[in-house]
């Protein structure tokens, strides 16, 4: 399998990647996506990619520590 391949089953319709709500790559347990590269639910907006980046942080060190994720909820 090579890593394009990979990829494009991991992109929506507009080539965005599909993350869940921890901001995980879809069917992915230690990969994470945030910002405008993602499809996760908010408008692509400066601050919203911040808000994101902030919580895929906190969720990497949580993944890292074994501990439960914490969801992150829309703004729209």
């Amino acid at each position: 399998l090579f890593n394009s391949d990979f990829m494009e089953s991991k992109l929506d319709e507009k080539k965005q990647i599909k993350v869940d709500t921890f901001l995980r790559v879809e069917g992915c347990e230690n990969i994470f996506a945030a910002g405008d590269c993602s499809n996760f639910p908010e408008p692509k907006l400066n601050f919203l990619a911040g808000r994101q980046g902030e919580a895929l942080g906190e969720n990497v060190l949580r993944a890292i520590k074994k501990e439960q994720l914490k969801p992150l909820k829309p703004i729209n």
